[in-house]
């Protein structure tokens, strides 16, 4: 099997995560936090794909339609949030929900992170991921926001736009629901 840029010696980390899951932006912190108290030389730390959505429309749907679905009222969803809220300023994460208009499928921001992994830049374009939705409240299954938080993890804009347009690791993604950053198609 083809070893990527993303792979040293030492221990390896696999994170399973989906950029539209506000505890896995938790998480990141936390395993960050961790790794800074504890250095780990030659660690590496894979983000593989988990869907939280897996039936979610191609195109994403309202954020309030979202909601109403997966947890009845906002009533109940607000109790859900604030608890996420305040887990995350915890971590110094200021989640700002209410600018989250659309929550998309996420298919193509997991081919992102599959890409990135085989750039070596896969940990800068998940952070961009994450603050880009949960900071920012951008939609994240726009073609045009995948490719400035492409950038803005380190990988060329170009080979984001191009890669995106086409179809390498959608399947994989789909039928097992995870990626292997490690294999170039």
């Amino acid at each position: 099997m083809p070893v990527g840029p993303c792979y040293k010696t030492g221990m390896i980390i696999d994170v399973f995560s989906d950029p539209v899951c506000p505890w896995c932006f938790i998480g990141k912190r936390r395993l960050e936090r961790a790794l800074a108290a504890r250095p780990q030389p030659g660690l590496t730390v894979n983000w593989r794909t988990f869907q939280l959505n897996p039936d979610m429309p191609k195109d994403g749907m309202d954020r309030r339609v979202y909601l109403e679905i997966k947890f009845g009222t906002p009533r109940n969803a607000a109790t859900i949030y604030d608890r996420i809220s305040a887990a995350g300023a915890e971590e110094g994460i200021e989640f700002a929900f209410s600018t989250i208009k659309r929550t998309p499928n996420t298919i193509q921001s997991h081919r992102l992170i599959r890409l990135a992994g085989v750039e070596g830049q896969q940990d800068a374009v998940v952070e961009a991921l994450f603050r880009a939705y949960f900071l920012r409240g951008e939609d994240i299954g726009d073609p045009q926001i995948l490719t400035a938080a492409g950038a803005e993890g380190g990988l060329d804009a170009d080979l984001v736009t191009a890669f995106l347009r086409g179809d390498a690791g959608r399947a994989i993604i789909r039928r097992h629901g995870y990626s292997l950053p490690e294999v170039k198609e």
